[in-house]
């Protein structure tokens, strides 16, 4: 049930929470997760844009993603998934 992410960029002069670019990493399977909006789904730039493909594993399972940020641009990349 697990809930977390990456910052890639903050302004701290506007506070960063609402004016940061967060790769969301959340257990999209979970009952609290699973129908929150695509923009909430792992690999989501959280609130903005979602993930292109749904890749991620349940519980127990290593997911791994590629993060990419160059000045106002990001990517994430899933990468290979490796079992526990």
């Amino acid at each position: 049930g697990t809930n977390s992410g990456v910052i890639v960029y903050a302004d701290p002069d506007k506070g960063w929470i609402p004016h940061s670019l967060e790769i969301q990493i959340a257990d999209d399977f979970a009952e609290k997760w699973r129908t929150r909006p695509a923009t909430w789904h792992t690999g989501a730039l959280f609130g903005r844009s979602p993930p292109k493909h749904r890749t991620v594993l349940p519980a127990g399972e290593w997911n791994t993603m590629r993060i990419v940020a160059d000045e106002d641009r990001a990517a994430v990349e899933a990468r290979e998934n490796l079992r526990l």
